[in-house]
């Protein structure tokens, strides 16, 4: 029956939580083998495996490399990324979304368009669905489960650990965890992904295993933690195929395109503290030390005063860039171009986050219609990693099921 209790899954499903106990470093859950209101009582839900802790010297990152991005470095990100090793792109992303406010922003917006959408649970078994439908109401912020699958379509891979709970004598999902990118690796020869101890790995021993003259990093020589499949969710993007998900998504594209616009924004702001204001100069004929001194203050002073006091026979004149204009309007131009590619990149279009020179009416519909092309996407890979994940838990809970239940939204 459908609806019956699956001992063999309930055992199996304790045999493989409580081997876990032996581990010092993660907090497991042990499920009570007497099901009583006083075993509750005692029971922990904390079943995590995964340590938050985050690998050493990740921080010096951030000041000795991320701060002054050189192609070098770029290139030796990206290889170690295709070659399983995700970390120094993964954490170089999260950097460039906090430094740059076009790709936060639309990165954000593609996230947030998921949400507020209603969703059902059809089965035609009602006890399964009931049982689905309690299921997804006990999982912790269900929204920020949404957007941290949809982030999948940035990065190309989303990985949850599933943490599990007992009530009665059915076993819920207390929680899913998204577990960083750069902490996940990839082994191109059993084409299966693992998960860094971040606890025994270092960013300098990673530097070591990833400086290597081979095309391929042996991801097994790493300290992994033994995680079950049955704790990992895997979410890959729709956007790219590469058996290696973290080729996969928008994430290489807009690391070049925040690489290649840093150098004019940069330089932007070279040009404008050299020509904003211009180059004052001071003429004499004849003067003292004395004077000369007090024309030169006078010329430090302008600057920040509107008016100043110089000898008779002295005079200022101001020279700037006659093309200034112009010559502005490059960096601007380079700048707006390479924001217009990444909004382009995100969200499929760009005429619903910025209308530039009028437009139609037309052409808005168009890209909006694009847009919603981009969140429908993304509603369907919520609804398959959903999917997958209800027939996860309830093949725990049921044995010899016939007809799983099907989430979609409205």
């Amino acid at each position: 029956m459908s609806s019956s209790f699956s001992i063999i899954n309930y055992n199996y499903y304790l045999l493989f939580i409580t081997n876990y106990s032996k581990m010092s470093l993660s907090k497991i859950i042990t499920l009570p083998q007497e099901k009583s209101k006083k075993s509750k009582d005692k029971f922990s839900k904390d079943s995590r495996v995964i340590p938050s802790a985050n690998i050493q010297n990740i921080y010096s990152l951030y000041t000795s490399e991320f701060s002054q991005i050189e192609p070098s470095n770029l290139k030796h990100y990206l290889e170690s990324s295709r070659k399983g090793l995700n970390f120094w792109k993964s954490l170089l992303f999260e950097y460039i979304r906090r430094m740059d406010l076009r790709i936060s922003a639309v990165c954000q917006t593609r996230k947030l368009s998921v949400l507020g959408k209603n969703f059902t649970i059809e089965c035609s078994d009602s006890g399964i669905k009931e049982f689905s439908e309690e299921v997804i109401s006990k999982i912790c912020s269900v929204e920020n489960l949404f957007t941290d699958i949809v982030e999948s379509s940035i990065q190309g891979l989303s990985i949850f650990e599933v943490n599990y709970k007992l009530c009665g004598d059915k076993i819920f999902i207390d929680d899913l965890r998204r577990i960083q990118n750069h902490l996940v690796v990839y082994d191109d020869i059993q084409e299966k992904y693992f998960i860094l101890d971040a606890l025994k790995a270092s960013a300098l021993n990673l530097r070591l295993a990833s400086g290597v003259i081979q095309d391929r990093v042996d991801i097994t020589a790493l300290p992994l933690l033994d995680v079950p499949e049955e704790k990992l969710l895997e979410v890959h993007s729709f956007d790219g195929d590469n058996p290696n998900g973290f080729l996969n998504g928008c994430i290489d594209s807009l690391i070049l395109a925040y690489f290649f616009k840093s150098y004019s924004v940069k330089d932007w702001h070279v040009f404008i503290e050299k020509f904003a204001s211009p180059i004052v100069i001071g003429k004499y004929s004849s003067m003292n030390e004395h004077d000369k001194n007090s024309l030169w203050n006078a010329l430090q002073k302008i600057k920040n005063n509107s008016s100043v006091i110089i000898p008779d026979d002295a005079s200022i004149t101001f020279r700037g860039d006659e093309n200034k204009s112009a010559a502005s309007s490059l960096f601007t131009g380079n700048i707006d171009f390479w924001n217009n590619e990444i909004t382009i990149r995100v969200l499929g279009q760009n005429l619903t986050t910025e209308l530039q020179g009028g437009g139609s009416l037309a052409a808005a519909e168009v890209h909006n219609a694009v847009r919603q092309d981009i969140v429908s996407s993304d509603l369907t890979l919520i609804e398959n990693t959903m999917n997958r994940l209800l027939r996860k838990v309830i093949d725990l809970n049921f044995a010899e099921v016939e007809h799983y239940p099907k989430f979609s939204f409205e």
